[in-house]
């Protein structure tokens, strides 16, 4: 079933400013054949797209899917038929082939060719109920388009082995803030932290790490923006990047300029705890909200500044020279809150191990209660913005937000993860406090209330970040760690006012882990290595070990780390500590069309 339009009842209609809503876009493919613009409508739940196709050919199809591929897609198939329209909503099955949906759910409100150019403009509710229906969410969707080198004249056209096609997909976030960036304001000044014609070396995985001073600043002054500069041509190895505050001992960190050591035992970068940028491939320029920004000069306050950066290079390239960093934008007109940024997750250690061949195997980092009511102020804090990260094995990470067991909204979800996609996720304002706040007095701001994710007894609170990992085509065990192939599960969250916490991480315990591989090795045999990358590596991976592994990580204790922004840790018991538990889950309703 299709549906066929008239083409002359189907009135010309661009996409609307009503409601003020925004218009994006984006170029779905490399030569710029198919371009998408899309506006959210968040009243009624609905996306607006456009979509201008360069194509001499009658048809083309447009859609979504979990992976990015043609396989089990959510499309909507477009071809004319004499003076009428087409639209017929589709789905592909396990081997990608075309099948009409029974409901029809991509609604036609425009329909343009002229001389190779055609002009569709439909929409389609975030969520419909149908199976076969990708489910629209905040997180990253997966955009397809079919360009086909023929006429087509019915979905089942496309189904032709023989029929030569263009297919392309590209990741987006649809389903984008409404929160306006604040503009530059007049007395803004800038300053680079950056990488200095670094040789990196011709390994796969390289963190490389650069201290510089920062500007002089004799008074306190806000940044407000920072973002990416990337050395042209080196697009493709910059993985990530974070900025970090040094302490003002400077004698062994002024200066240093070469490879990064680890997390636990880095030396002359012992004091550069304090993270005041991060960013990964996908993100743009981050824009703090009028109301805060990261608070840097002053007296004693530091004076130094260390970038990491972490390069993937899979061809072992030896001519990598990188000039790359990031640029910071601060204004000395103060405002009213210090920003923060904190680290949510799973420590990147080998006891964050993943067995091989899982497709879905799920391990959580828990921020609990103990540290946050020593790092966090009794008045809450106000989370803006989020960025999740992993490595090559992510699908998916999540972080849950628990107060006296009961579960409150999350602060950010990606089911469709990529770690080739890694933008900062701007929370949405809450829509009835903003109208308030324009209301208000000039001059004086509402901001209670003003995210989705503010909580005025945040002390004591628990954040519990989740991370999917997919190791189906792995043979051996994937450990945490920094390389490529190893595994992380981050969550760093914008917030204020800023906190003396800069992370909040655990692992499975160290004594039930030493148990763990006691039980292990005595039932098969094993020789016990004493070191724990080696008894992970060593391990006979089958269903019981994984199913035991997996026991461990839902209930066993976990060693916590509750860090300071200088780099040491509060003071309390860390150790052996019992996982926080929901007592009363969320149970959010669907907004969907029956």
């Amino acid at each position: 079933m299709s549906l066929a339009i008239p083409l002359c009842f189907v009135p010309f209609i661009v996409l609307c400013t009503c409601h003020n809503l925004t218009v994006y876009n984006t170029s779905l493919d490399d030569s710029g054949k198919m371009e998408l613009l899309w506006q959210v409508d968040y009243e009624a739940s609905t996306v607006i797209f456009q979509l201008r196709a360069d194509t001499d050919a009658n048809g083309f199809a447009f859609g979504m899917s979990d992976d990015g591929t043609l396989r089990k897609a959510d499309l909507v198939v477009f071809w004319t038929e004499g003076n009428s329209v087409n639209v017929a909503d589709s789905w592909t099955d396990d081997h990608g082939y075309f099948h009409v949906d029974k409901s029809q759910d991509y609604h036609l409100i425009d329909y343009t060719a002229n001389a190779g150019k055609t002009s569709v403009t439909f929409s389609r509710r975030f969520d419909t109920c149908d199976q076969q229906d990708y489910r629209i969410d905040s997180g990253t969707t997966n955009l397809l388009y079919v360009l086909p080198e023929h006429d087509i004249s019915a979905v089942s056209d496309l189904n032709n082995d023989d029929a030569r096609m263009r297919f392309g997909t590209k990741r987006q976030q649809l389903l984008k803030t409404d929160t306006d960036t604040p503009p530059l304001p007049p007395d803004v000044r800038s300053f680079d932290i950056r990488v200095n014609q670094a040789k990196i070396p011709p390994e796969e995985t390289t963190y490389w790490c650069r201290t510089q001073p920062l500007p002089t600043l004799p008074a306190k002054v806000h940044v407000l923006q920072y973002e990416p500069i990337i050395a042209p041509g080196n697009e493709a190895v910059v993985h990530h990047m974070t900025v970090f505050l040094c302490g003002n001992d400077v004698s062994s960190t002024a200066g240093y300029d070469g490879p990064c050591e680890g997390e636990e035992d880095r030396r002359e970068l012992k004091t550069c705890k304090h993270v005041i940028a991060a960013w990964a491939m996908g993100a743009q320029a981050f824009a703090y909200p009028e109301e805060a920004g990261i608070p840097l000069g002053g007296p004693s306050a530091s004076t130094f500044a260390m970038i990491e950066i972490h390069y993937n290079n899979p061809g072992r390239r030896k001519d990598i020279v990188d000039s790359s960093g990031v640029r910071f934008h601060y204004t000395p007109t103060l405002r009213r809150h210090d920003a923060g940024i904190m680290e949510l997750g799973l420590r990147y250690l080998p006891s964050m191990a993943i067995p091989p061949r899982q497709d879905s195997y799920v391990i959580t980092g828990f921020c609990p209660a103990q540290c946050t009511v020593k790092g966090l102020p009794a008045g809450g804090i106000q989370v803006f913005a989020s960025q999740l990260h992993t490595h090559l094995a992510g699908t998916a990470v999540w972080t849950k937000h628990v107060r006296s067991g009961v579960e409150l909204p999350e602060l950010n979800r990606d089911n469709h993860y990529s770690t080739m996609f890694e933008v900062k996720r701007l929370f949405r304002e809450n829509e009835g406090e903003r109208g308030e706040r324009k209301k208000g007095e000039k001059g004086k701001e509402k901001d209670r209330g003003r995210y989705d994710h503010y909580d005025e007894g945040t002390q004591g609170d628990v954040l519990m970040t989740s991370c999917k990992y997919n190791t189906a085509d792995r043979r051996s065990v994937t450990l945490g760690g920094y390389g490529i192939h190893d595994e992380m599960c981050l969550n760093y969250i914008h917030y204020y006012p800023a906190s003396p916490l800069q992370a909040c991480k655990s692992v499975v315990a160290a004594s039930a882990l030493d148990r763990f591989f006691d039980v292990v090795f005595s039932l098969f045999g094993t020789p016990n290595e004493q070191n724990v990358a080696d008894d992970f590596s060593h391990m006979p991976w089958n269903p019981l070990t994984t199913a035991y592994l997996t026991s461990l990580y839902r209930r066993g204790p976990i060693d916590v780390m509750c860090q300071k922004t200088t780099g040491e840790i509060f003071e309390g018991k860390w150790t052996d500590l019992e996982q926080p538990h929901i007592r009363k889950p969320q149970n959010p309703q669907r907004k969907c069309q029956a």
